[in-house]
Parts: C-alpha cells; structure tokens; sequence
C-alpha cells in the first residue's frame, strides 16, 4: 500500500509499504480505505519545521473520510463498506480532563499526523471510540472536511452566541466555518474579516453575507457600518495574528467574549490591564470532542453549513509534495486542499516507439507505448515520450496513439530519421525473437520544456533498457527521471533485448528506480552480471539500491512480488493457450503499477495483473472454454463479446 511520511522539515517521503491485515484488528478496531484527506494550515506548519509539537518521521493526514474495509468483533458504530470519518486524538483516558471528558484537553494528549501517524496511506486502523458514521449519499470531500468542521462546532460551543452581534476575524477555512457555525446557532449578525479580497468572497458565497477587508477599512468602521450602535459582543480570533486579537479587545463591547481559536506563531503581548478594566473574557479552545464530530456531520448532512466554496483545489496522492508547494505560493486564494487517493494517476511511457514486423504483418507498439496503453485502459492518464520520423509510420503512430487515447503530445517528430522497426519471429512456443534496426527516431530523443514539465507532474514513470543503447536517448532519459518529484513512482521495467545492455546501465536506473521488473531469464542474467546466485540476488538488490518493490515473472509458472520483508505475493500463471507473448508482460506492469497508484494492495493488484496479462497471450482458454481468439501486441481496440474479451490489432 501507499503512504506518505513527512520525514524532516520539507521533505515528504512516498513509499509502498505491506498491506495491512484484517486478521490483526482488535476486537474494537476498524479497518479503513482511506479515500480523502484534507491538507491542514497545522500541517503546512510541520512542513515547515514550524510546529514545536511536530514529531518527525511520522505519517500525514487527521482530516480524512475512508470506506470500512472490515470491523473488530464487538464493533457496532459502522460495517464493512460504510462510509466514515475519525478523530485523530488519542487520549489517555486517565488524566483528570479525560476523567471529567474534556479528553479534548488531555494531558497525554496525542494528535495523529504529529505526534502519531496518521491517514496518509491506503490502509489504516482506527479504533470505535473515534468513529463517526458519514449519512449516505455524503460527499466524500465533504466527509475529509468534518475535523475543521468539528473544530468550527467546538469553537461556537464555548460560549453563548444567540441573538449576538458577531465579529470573526479571519477568513480561512476555519475562520469561514466559525462564522458559519455561529450563525447556525443562533447569532444575529456575523462580520468576517481578512485581508484577502478572494476568501472574503468564498465567505459571501457561504452565505456569510456581511465581510470587511481589514487591510482598506479598520475594524472599528467595518463594525460601525455592520451593527451600528449596536457594537459586538463576541468576538473569534482566527488569524494568529496580534494585532487582529488587539482590534477584537479594543472594538468589542465591555464585558464581551473574545475566543482564541488560531495557533499563533509567536505569542501577543496583550494587555491585562485592559482586559480587567473591559471585564472581558478571553476563552480558549482546543480542537473538539466527539459531539462536535457528530454536530458538523448533522450541520453538513442538511446544508445548515455550506462546504463546497471551501474547496478549491484537488491533488491526486501522488502529488501531496506538490499540494504543499502549491498551498506555499497561494495563500491567499486557497481554501481547503483536498488529496484525492482515487484520482487518476498520470504515468509516463518513455523509451522506443516502434513498428514490430511480425510473421502476420506489421503491429504498432513498443514497451513504453503497450504500457501506457494498458494504463490508459486501467484508468490512467497516460503518455508518451519517444521519437519517429517525418514520415508515414511516423504519422500513422501518432494517429494510432491519439486514436486510442494516448498523449502523444511529447513525441518528436525527427526530420532526416526513420520511425523505429523491430522484424520479430515467433518460434513455435509463442516466444518472440527480435531484430532491432539501428538509429531508429527514438535513439534520438532530445529533452524539452514540456517534457520536463510532463514528468514533474507525473505519478509514475516507466522505461527500460533498450532506448538507453545511445548516449542521446540515455542522456535524456536520465536526466528526465531526474526531474521527476520524488512522490512519483519510477518503474523500471529492464526489458533486455539482444545485447543492447551492460551492468553500468542497468546501475543507473537501478539507482533511480522505486519499482524494478524483470522476467525468468533476464534474473539469471542479472545474477550473472552481480557474481550471485538466483537465490540471493532479489537480496543483493535490496541490500546495494532504494528500490521498493522486486516484481519477477516466471512465464508460464508464476509470478512473484517482493519487499524488503521479502516474498509478499505470488500467484500462478493461468494455463492458456499461447500464441504470442508478445506485449504480455507490459501489460502485466501497466496493470499491477496503476492498481498500486489506484491504493489497491499488493495482492489485489498483482492478482489483476496476471489476470490482464493472461488474455494478452490465451487463443482458448481450456477452462472456460471461450471460443474467441485473444492476442495482445500494442496498441489495440477493445471488444466485449458474450464470452470473453477479444483485442483485435490496428494495422
């Protein structure tokens, strides 16, 4: 499975850790399916190394909604498929806050995603006492956004709102949901305050109809126009800053309820004179109790409080690093960011682009373009980066790609090169032989602007060896992994063809890669090369690079997924008819990456996998007794027939 872990300051790490095990639950303990989680303003500060509290490594994520993969034996509160959100608090339950149930105040308190890890990741473990039931039919985003919501219902709880002139001073999220919840329990006016003209209008589109910038017009105006006479008798200090708290005191009305929910950065020099002289009362608030859980998921269930203006940007899991950087350089026109774990992964086919010339005529593909074609199929955004020539092969592959749904966007059109050809020969067994002409288009791919900007915002990465046989292409090739994020998923699928390989190669990307894919034959190569032995080189690999995964395939035996742990899934090939195994193992990779991209585990995902690979190469299977021929090279249309599924070849 997937997660993400804020290593140090700055530095947020992807990896792919075993799955967990339902068999493990206690007895009141949920299995969850992470399925959202929103980016919190605490969160940016323990990117940042701005908060003191923050204990590094640890897991992100305490504002999330998951599916329930499976429950303890004496949980009620939800089952199996429910939809769901959960405190992040663990509390000790014995202190004397938790003994009077403001556990929210623990004095052992620990908050998940900084002193515990959190939902960052596909699978999670919570225990019943944290579980809040989402209503059915409730937005998946709208149940990520329950904890800041909850905090809102906490805030507004803590002293008496009804038929009182409000002031909230900032318009963030929090800000903006205080407000709202102020007025759902009862205020008579609520003036929300910022500097930013853009959260000022999310608020009104909240229906928080009275807003003032506080940066073109002082508080004490903004106040006069809003109440009039009437003045303000509560107030909510949401934006951390000291002179915000300081408008509060000095325009609130004596005797007034001013309530600090912002985390300040450095603490206000305030008044205590003041304070006294005004016999005001300065309230602090503190995250929130299960009965502001179920408050905000009533409010939302029946749109007493509106969520949707509060979202204004989305970002796949793929991509948290990047929502961090983005929230960085948009602070002001960002509200809630939400990490969507079942967005659409984006992947990158890079390498040879070729026409293979087969004993049945000539067949479009080449691994990195059958890759993205069974991601695409698997339901990712895929592309291309290759070369062809100025030419009609050249034309017709771009026509071949667009067609089916592929961006070729990156593929160079080369004058004075000639679109790749591979003659192959099939021998009796379905084993393909190649004939790889030389100083093909995709021996000279040249790096560009956009290319580097398709990789950056890429998911996944996939290449081999074959396109590193010239220095040009290896360069380019290299220097685009490079320039990927380090959340992206760099599969190196080694695809050794004729002696177009070396140990030095093969260490480059070995260094680069996260995941690495080799078959039978090219494992005993690859043991050869390091001076090992079959048996321990998946221990070699591990032992000399970063790389997370060992994904091997035995053809017609089976298939094996290791770890670090070591062998985590293996899975028997299925007994077909092979005509041509051609393509098979790219869309094996395709499908088992994309699957892991999607946060399903390990063993889902190769399951899958061999099952999408074994009608890439079955004419009957013997079992089922399917009628229709099936084959797999490339690129390819699909049909659904009444027995199975059929691929018929563009020519």
């Amino acid at each position: 499975m997937r997660r993400i872990v804020l290593t140090s300051p700055g530095v947020l790490d992807f990896q792919i850790v075993p799955d967990i095990d339902e068999k493990q639950l206690g007895e009141h303990q949920l299995l969850l399916n992470i399925k959202r989680i929103g980016i919190c303003g605490s969160e940016i500060h323990s990117y940042h190394g701005q908060h003191p509290a923050t204990l590094y490594p640890v897991v992100q994520g305490h504002e999330y909604s998951a599916i329930v993969v499976a429950v303890g034996k004496d949980v009620s509160v939800a089952k199996a498929g429910d939809a769901v959100t959960c405190r992040p608090q663990l509390v000790c339950g014995k202190c004397a806050p938790c003994r009077r149930g403001q556990y929210n105040v623990c004095e052992n308190l620990r908050v998940q995603a900084f002193q515990a890890d959190g939902a960052a990741q596909d699978l999670f473990v919570v225990d019943e006492d944290r579980v809040v039931r989402l209503p059915e039919g409730m937005s998946l985003d709208y149940g990520a956004m329950i904890e800041p919501a909850a905090v809102g219902a906490h805030a507004t709880s803590r002293t008496d709102v009804r038929g009182k002139n409000v002031v909230v001073s900032g318009a963030g999220t929090i800000g903006n949901l205080v407000a709202q919840f102020a007025m759902a329990r009862g205020a008579r006016k609520v003036l929300i305050t910022d500097i930013s003209d853009r959260r000022l209008e999310i608020a009104r589109e909240c229906g928080l109809i009275h807003t003032a910038n506080v940066a073109r017009m002082t508080l004490k105006d903004a106040c006069q126009e809003t109440f009039g006479e009437e003045g303000f008798q509560v107030g909510f200090e949401v934006a951390g800053v000291e002179s915000s708290v300081r408008s509060l005191m000095e325009c609130i009305e004596k005797g007034s309820d001013i309530v600090v929910v912002a985390v300040f950065a450095k603490d206000p020099a305030l008044s205590m004179y003041y304070l006294g002289e005004h016999e005001l009362r300065l309230t602090g608030t503190m995250m929130y109790r299960q009965e502001d859980y179920e408050k905000a998921v009533e409010c939302v269930s029946d749109s007493t409080i509106d969520l949707a203006p509060l979202v204004t940007n989305r970002f796949s899991f793929q991509n948290y690093d990047n929502a961090y950087k983005f929230i960085d350089s948009n602070r002001e026109s960002t509200m809630k960011v939400i990490i969507d774990l079942e967005a659409r992964p984006s992947v990158v086919g890079i390498g040879e682009l070729v026409w293979d010339i087969l004993p049945g005529g000539p067949r479009f593909g080449g691994a990195p373009v059958n890759f993205a074609y069974f991601a695409h199929k698997n339901g990712a955004d895929a592309h291309i980066i290759s070369a062809v020539g100025k030419d009609e092969p050249g034309d017709r592959a771009i026509k071949i790609m667009t067609d089916n749904g592929l961006d070729a966007d990156q593929v160079q059109t080369l004058e004075g090169r000639r679109t790749g050809k591979v003659n192959v020969m099939v021998d009796d067994d379905g084993q393909p032989e190649y004939d790889i002409e030389r100083d093909s288009a995709w021996d000279s791919i040249t790096v560009t602007d956009g290319m580097l900007d398709l990789v950056s915002k890429a998911d996944c990465v996939c290449w081999g060896l074959l396109a590193q046989r010239s220095e040009i292409s290896r360069a380019s090739i290299l220097r685009l992994l490079d320039a990927s994020q380090p959340s992206c998923v760099k599969v190196f699928d080694i695809n050794i063809r004729q002696n177009y390989y070396s140990k030095e190669l093969i260490e480059e990307s070995l260094r680069r890669a996260d995941i690495f894919k080799l078959n039978d034959e090219e494992f005993e190569l690859l043991a050869g090369l390091y001076g090992v032995s079959a048996d321990s080189l998946v221990q070699e690999l591990f032992a000399t690079y970063s790389i997370s995964l060992v994904v091997l395939t035995f053809g017609a035996s089976c298939s094996r997924i290791y770890d670090r742990t070591g062998l985590v899934s293996e899975v028997a090939t299925p007994k077909v008819k092979v005509i041509d195994t051609v393509g098979a193992g790219d869309s094996f990779t395709a499908t088992f990456v994309t699957d892991l991209l999607k946060g399903k585990t390990i063993k889902s995902a190769h399951k899958h996998s061999v099952e999408v690979s074994a009608r890439a190469v079955l004419v009957q299977n013997e079992e089922d007794k399917l009628p229709h021929q099936v084959v797999c090279r490339g690129i390819q249309t699909v049909q659904t027939l009444t027995f199975g599924v059929c691929f018929s070849y563009f020519g």
